[in-house]
């Protein structure tokens, strides 16, 4: 995948994640915590970053 298409992939998770949790809070089912959103939100970020950072390895 070149950076369009990673940037795409991480712009889709993110929007399909922000889709779940409002979905999750307006059932009124068990919902995470702020700190929890907050600290998953990091770990997407992170991992973009680092897919970005990293690029194509040759096999």
């Amino acid at each position: 995948m070149g950076n369009a298409e990673l940037t795409l992939t991480g712009v889709v998770l993110a929007a399909g994640s922000v889709f779940l949790a409002v979905a999750q809070h307006d059932s009124g089912g068990s919902v995470a915590s702020p700190a929890q959103f907050a600290r998953a939100g990091i770990a997407i970020t992170a991992l973009v970053v680092l897919a970005f950072a990293l690029g194509r390895r040759p096999v």
